[in-house]
């Protein structure tokens, strides 16, 4: 709960522009992934960019389950990947992260 409380107020402090949120998963109990993916979303919705890492499948569900359809519009999600010294990267917006949930299921673990 304590890495819940202090995301959610670091993020509420925040009256625009930019966060960068790395592995906000880390040191939460599962059932607070949803209230993460609220607070992370609330903030969004207010007009704030949040940039963030994970390598929690749990959290980006639970940030698709959340948002709606114009949540959306405002999404990315970029994987990458380190293969003989060469680095790719690849993009989806936010309607193509859940139909791409097996690929990125694959990046991730």
């Amino acid at each position: 709960m304590q890495a819940l409380i202090q995301l959610a107020v670091e993020l509420a402090s925040r009256p625009g522009g930019l966060v960068l949120v790395e592995e906000p998963e880390v040191y939460q109990h599962p059932a607070a992934l949803r209230l993460t993916a609220r607070v992370i979303l609330a903030t969004v919705r207010r007009g704030v960019q949040v940039v963030l890492t994970t390598h929690s499948l749990e959290l980006i569900d639970m940030l698709l389950a959340e948002s709606t359809a114009e949540d959306h519009a405002s999404m990315s999600l970029f994987t990458l990947a380190l293969s003989d010294g060469t680095l790719s990267y690849g993009r989806l917006s936010g309607g193509q992260i859940a139909d791409a949930r097996s690929e990125i299921a694959e990046d991730l673990r």
